[in-house]
């Protein structure tokens, strides 16, 4: 009654009188959660009623599991234990206390993983937080001499067993305890190169990478881990060359250097994957330019048109300049295309070019256009759709000197008269004559109408034709004439 009556009323009482309280205390109270959860409440109950004898003592009496928690569970009253002992002022702590804490800290640790390990789905609240403060505490400050050396590395051990438990389930929860061993120097033994192997096998056998960045800034960002030890991030950036997940997940901590390259190596290996990287890190893509020209390069080795296509889109989600799309071989792989006899090449280009015309190079385009015009004119009947559209094209192909060209390419105009008999197609002759002068159009039409005697198979081309009558021989006409009725 005279304890609770301290409690209760803390600054009704002269200091003085507080001496003998806490002698009581540690004699009769060491072993009572309520007593401590009331004497922790506030500073001032603190500093009258605690002592570092006292708190020793308590955690000497959980050591020997007789101290009493109530109704609560072991983990549970382990749990809530922390929460109050982390309240106490430094002054409250010395050696003792912490050599002493190292077996309760084993033995909380073990107990509480056992119940992470249990926990239903969603259950997050194991108290981890108040544990690592104290365990914190007591592995920085903790000196620790001959005698104490086997229980500080059972302490050591233990975290490292709970550490890769289950191939590292909880190593969110326990891989600060086991960092925190790196560089205190106080165990015989080398646990130093322990914490760097163990590291080094977290990374390269646990696949969730979400997870290891999570237990990293759990301890220090990622990018201070990473200065930590070189093996480190050689040993990520291997895994993120690799997996998609690491490259995903640890894209943004690595130097430019290994962002270049690592896009690069996804650059290759899955277009995919490579586009999820430069969308989500848009902002953070190093060295632009270079990257169009790697995209490009893999575009041109790409042999099916879909593919290539894709890389196109790619190129063009990376947020480049226009100067920059302009120093790459865009416009001259784009007019390659629109320049290639495979049809599925062919449409590529010109849709590249209807959708981005700005970036082309209509000067580079109209001399190779007319060149490969001229490659294809001998097989119209395979080429016919390639030769139009680019003549449709306003790229600036001069009437004059495409007419003069015809005719003098040898056997120019009987393959454009052949395929016009051969087809009937009306489109063509008006797409072709559009682009000849008055002279080659009338002896086109002759030669066709001469070799015509069917209307209803050639009814379009023939009207066609006749938009052109006033060019045609007076022969030409008056079979026209006949033929359309």
């Amino acid at each position: 009654m005279i304890l609770e009556a301290f409690l209760s009323n803390p600054t009704f009482y002269k200091v003085g009188e507080f001496k003998e309280v806490r002698k009581v205390i540690i004699e009769n109270y060491s072993d009572d959660f309520d007593i401590l959860e009331k004497i922790s409440k506030t500073k001032t109950t603190r500093e009258l009623l605690a002592s570092p004898a006292w708190l020793n003592l308590v955690i000497s009496t959980i050591n020997l599991e007789k101290f009493q928690f109530g109704d609560k569970t072991p983990e549970e009253g382990l749990k809530c234990f922390y929460k109050e002992l982390v309240k106490y002022e430094e002054k409250f702590f010395n050696n003792s206390i912490y050599l002493e804490s190292i077996d309760l800290l084993n033995r909380s640790i073990r107990i509480l993983n056992q119940k992470i390990s249990n926990s239903k789905s969603g259950e997050k609240d194991f108290g981890i937080d108040s544990l690592y403060t104290y365990f914190k505490k007591v592995v920085i400050k903790v000196r620790i001499d001959q005698n104490h050396q086997n229980k500080y590395q059972q302490l050591f051990v233990q975290v490292k067993k709970v550490f890769n438990y289950g191939g590292y389930v909880n190593s969110e929860l326990w891989f600060k305890f086991f960092f925190l061993f790196k560089d205190k120097g106080k165990f015989q033994n080398n646990i130093e190169q322990e914490v760097l192997s163990g590291t080094i096998n977290y990374i390269r056998n646990f696949s969730n990478a979400t997870m290891i960045v999570t237990s990293i800034e759990g301890i220090m960002p990622v990018t201070e881990f990473f200065s930590q030890e070189t093996k480190y991030s050689n040993e990520i950036y291997t895994k993120a060359c690799a997996n998609f997940h690491f490259a995903e997940n640890f894209y943004p901590y690595f130097s430019v250097e290994r962002k270049k390259s690592l896009l690069e190596v996804w650059l290759k290996k899955s277009l995919v994957n490579f586009n999820t990287l430069t969308e989500k890190f848009k902002d953070d893509l190093p060295d632009r330019l270079n990257l169009a020209k790697s995209i490009l390069s893999q575009l041109r080795v790409q042999n099916n048109a879909k593919d290539k296509r894709e890389f196109f889109d790619s190129l063009f989600n990376i947020g480049l300049s226009e100067t920059e799309i302009n120093s790459t071989t865009y416009s001259d792989q784009v007019i390659s295309l629109i320049c290639h006899s495979n049809v599925d090449y062919h449409n590529l280009g010109y849709q590249q070019y209807s959708k981005r015309k700005e970036y082309i190079d209509s000067e580079k385009l109209r001399e190779k256009a007319i060149a490969f015009l001229f490659s294809i004119i001998t097989n119209l009947n395979g080429h016919h759709m390639i030769f139009k559209r680019i003549l449709e094209f306003k790229i600036g192909i001069d009437k004059r000197s495409f007419d003069k060209r015809i005719n003098e390419t040898t056997n120019a105009v009987k393959q454009i008269e052949n395929y016009l008999v051969h087809s009937g197609n009306a489109e063509f002759y008006k797409i072709v004559t559009s682009k000849l002068l008055d002279n080659t159009i009338g002896i086109i039409g002759d030669k066709v109408i001469s070799r015509i005697n069917d209307k209803t198979r050639y009814g379009s081309l023939l009207e066609a034709i006749k938009m052109n009558k006033k060019l045609l021989k007076e022969d030409s006409k008056n079979k026209l004439e006949s033929l359309i009725g």
